[in-house]
């Protein structure tokens, strides 16, 4: 993985994230280790997004900087280090693998809402 694919999946994924998360707040609702019901409620903010690149901003980027950057595809390789390059190329690996599937279950999910 390098950095120039780094940027390009970055940029994407900075799209998805504000076409499906920013601004939104989901409430996961769990069984805890006593088998007892319970919520977390999760805002997802423009400052958030740096939060799940892995990467660090150089530059004095600050979180909401760097998104921006991302969003409107200005962001270069410049702009940030790996914090764990072995860590982010094993999460590029996990995005791959299951962002077709992802899609595949959001159609689904919304073709049984709407039909």
């Amino acid at each position: 993985m390098n950095k120039s694919e780094a940027v390009r999946i970055i940029s994407k994924c900075a799209n998805i994230y504000k076409k499906r998360l920013d601004g939104y707040q989901i409430v996961f609702v769990y069984r805890d280790e006593n088998n007892h019901s319970n919520y977390m409620e999760v805002k997802f903010r423009s400052y958030n997004f740096l939060h799940f690149t892995g990467v660090i901003p150089r530059n004095g980027l600050s979180a909401n900087d760097f998104y921006r950057f991302a969003l409107n595809n200005r962001l270069s390789e410049r702009d940030f280090i790996f914090k764990n390059k072995q860590r982010w190329t094993r999460g590029y690996k996990r995005y791959k693998e299951t962002s077709g599937l992802i899609e595949w279950k959001e159609r689904q999910i919304f073709h049984s809402i709407f039909t």
